[in-house]
């Protein structure tokens, strides 16, 4: 006869067997599985659609690349604002002036007050074109793919902010497809730029030459250790800086006339120690 205790034992062993043979069941059932999933996806591919889903217009990167377009042509133009109609040449350039007086002895007087808001206006204006352009052609290619679109009025708005250039295009735009629609009022992107921090550079140069008639370029490159600031002095109180970003290279150039001597009349002459 078989006593309790190895009654026991013998079904502890047949549990256990039992067990291990379920999961071992299991693991190839999962194996099974996976193997039957990774052959669908690498080899038949299925295509994942979901029924009447509207298209959002994807024109982010396309509006980004309009604006920095604008954003060098200005550069380059040296400001070419309206209403700035003084200007130095150097080296064959027009630099503009934004301080100016014909006057002698006198400080110069700043042309442009508001110059980062002239700056973003002026960059609103020469960019809108590429940007529209760009929201159109993604309207435009929706439109073949057969989507049903009803649009609003279109506007442009550009912030500049200390590291970055914030774009928003108010765009409001019905879009459908089938049963299915889905409406946008405005498409926003930004990017790095150190537009800002030039803009406000230069506006400081500007008011130290309103109120002493020159600057000290040391101080404003401490606070800004990504900006070098050159400044070229030349005859008859005429300036040409040159405020730059060491890490993009890009630049804002511009010239003062401030505090200007008439000929003959100088501390060599001997006429300014008689004043």
């Amino acid at each position: 006869m078989i006593n309790r205790g190895e009654k026991d034992k013998f079904l502890k062993i047949v549990f256990a067997r039992q067990n291990k043979g379920q999961i071992t069941l299991f693991v190839i059932l999962a194996l099974i599985i996976v193997s039957i999933i990774l052959l669908f996806l690498l080899w038949v591919k299925p295509t994942y659609i979901t029924p009447g889903a509207a298209e959002k217009p994807s024109i982010e990167g396309c509006i980004e690349n309009a604006v920095k377009d604008a954003v060098k042509t200005i550069e380059k133009q040296n400001f070419g604002f309206p209403g700035l109609n003084f200007y130095y040449m150097y080296n064959g350039e027009k630099i503009p002036y934004l301080c100016y007086t014909n006057l002698y002895l006198q400080p110069c007087i700043n042309q442009k007050p508001f110059l980062a808001q002239n700056f973003k206006e002026e960059l609103i204006r020469k960019s809108q074109a590429g940007v529209f352009s760009c929201y159109d052609k993604s309207i435009e290619d929706l439109r073949q793919k057969g989507f049903e679109i009803n649009e609003g009025e279109k506007e442009l708005n550009i912030e500049l902010n200390p590291e970055q250039i914030s774009i928003e295009l108010d765009a409001p735009v019905f879009i459908k497809d089938g049963d299915s629609s889905r409406g946008f009022t405005k498409f926003k992107t930004e990017f790095k730029s150190p537009i800002y921090q030039l803009l406000m550079v230069s506006t400081y140069l500007v008011q130290q030459e309103t109120k002493y008639g020159d600057t000290v370029i040391d101080e404003p490159m401490l606070l800004y250790p990504n900006i070098l600031i050159d400044k070229i002095n030349r005859d008859n109180g005429d300036r040409v800086y040159f405020v730059k970003d060491k890490n993009t290279n890009e630049q804002i150039k511009f010239a003062t006339r401030s505090i200007a001597w008439p000929a003959g009349l100088g501390t060599e002459s001997g006429l300014l120690r008689e004043q």
